[in-house]
């Protein structure tokens, strides 16, 4: 994909930043600027009701116990002379300060915010693309994660239509450029000659740079509702309502991932093939056929990792079992299975304890007899 025509002045340098808002809020507050005009605050006091995770009889850890939730109120800035600093995009203010909360990096499960951000320890002057359009920043440190693209850049796209603002450019970091990135920019209305990459030298300054909220929190735990309905309303008429013809028992693979992977998955297909499930690799399949493989879908067992993204797309009442090494367990899929009325359940089996690993990376075993008893207690063999 080519970049877009960007209408520019090229000046010289401008200096590094001298500081950071830790968000979007304290920028507005110190800035002086008419509040009303620069920012807006949206899905304020937006709350779900959450259930328990099931298990065999035990009690879920405190990340799947249900509840009432009410999640931060997201909001977009416009930010006058922004700029987009680097090849992740980092976003700095008219006076020179680093916008923290938009900007965070990642190392592994680290997040690389605030003072200890390169923008303000390891700055490089790039020369400095100056335009009069109006830009959005969609720039995201790991755009590259399937579910990240889908959950933490996507759906700022909503927040800006939801402002009534009107960017004639979007400017997103693609690190590693993925197929999926172009296919679901194409599905949510964003043509290539909208879209500016970043990349190693990239410094821009628009005079109006429009900055929606990042959507998972400061930790990237929570994940609202409101995500899920946009994504389903613009994503699941892409996949033709008339094919339903996929497998209803589906268990998503991770033999080709080099992390999370299950090392005696043979034996656990074996159980599982025995109840009719069909064992599907999803990194050869379009988002598109992704979609059509999970609305079809009536179970769903899986490893955890970035392809159960996709129950976004599942019917209501679809039952799902997530297979976890008990060192790291993410609520990300429970909550989406609340969001879109999915039978969440999970089953904790042993990491492979390989020495120097994070503990989001380590490889496990399935006890099968404890997956074949959370199978009958789902109901595996009730057909309907």
């Amino acid at each position: 994909m080519g970049e877009a025509f960007l209408p520019k002045r090229v000046m010289e340098t401008a200096s590094a930043p001298v500081g950071y808002y830790p968000n979007l809020l304290d920028w507005v507050q110190a800035s002086g600027l008419n509040r009303e005009k620069h920012f807006r605050e949206l899905y304020n006091s937006y709350s779900f009701e959450y259930k328990d995770a099931s298990s065999l009889g035990k009690t879920p850890p405190p990340q799947f116990q249900g509840g009432r939730i009410t999640a931060p109120t997201a909001n977009v800035a416009v930010i006058p002379s922004g700029r987009v600093w680097g090849m992740n995009g980092a976003v700095l203010s008219q006076d020179n300060m680093l916008l923290s909360d938009v900007s965070i990096e990642f190392y592994v499960d680290t997040l690389i915010k605030g003072e200890k951000h390169p923008a303000l320890h390891d700055w490089k002057p790039f020369p400095l693309v100056n335009t009069s359009e109006t830009v959005a920043a969609l720039t995201f440190g790991i755009s590259q994660n399937y579910f990240h693209w889908l959950f933490d850049v996507l759906p700022r796209l909503h927040l800006i239509q939801l402002s009534g603002l009107k960017p004639s450019k979007y400017v997103l970091n693609r690190t590693v450029k993925m197929a999926f990135q172009d296919e679901t920019l194409n599905m949510v209305g964003i043509p290539a000659e909208s879209r500016l990459e970043t990349h190693a030298e990239f410094h821009l300054q628009a005079d109006n740079l429009i900055v929606p909220s990042l959507i998972g929190t400061s930790s990237f735990s929570y994940y609202p509702k409101w995500v899920c309905d946009y994504l389903r309303s613009v994503m699941l008429p892409h996949a033709d309502e008339e094919v339903r013809n996929g497998p209803e028992r589906i268990y998503v693979s991770r033999a080709r991932a080099e992390t999370r992977r299950i090392k005696n998955e043979q034996e656990v297909m074996e159980r599982l093939s025995a109840k009719g499930f069909v064992c599907v690799e999803l990194e050869s399949m379009t988002v598109r056929q992704q979609i059509r493989l999970f609305r079809s879908a009536k179970w769903v067992v899986a490893p955890h990792g970035a392809g159960l993204t996709n129950l976004v797309f599942c019917e209501p009442g679809t039952k799902v079992l997530e297979l976890f090494t008990p060192n790291y367990m993410p609520r990300h899929y429970w909550l989406i299975s609340n969001h879109c009325g999915l039978d969440y359940w999970y089953l904790t089996g042993t990491g492979d304890g390989r020495e120097g690993d994070w503990n989001l990376v380590e490889n496990m075993f399935i006890n099968v007899e404890e997956l074949s008893r959370t199978l009958s207690k789902m109901g595996v063999d009730t057909r309907h």
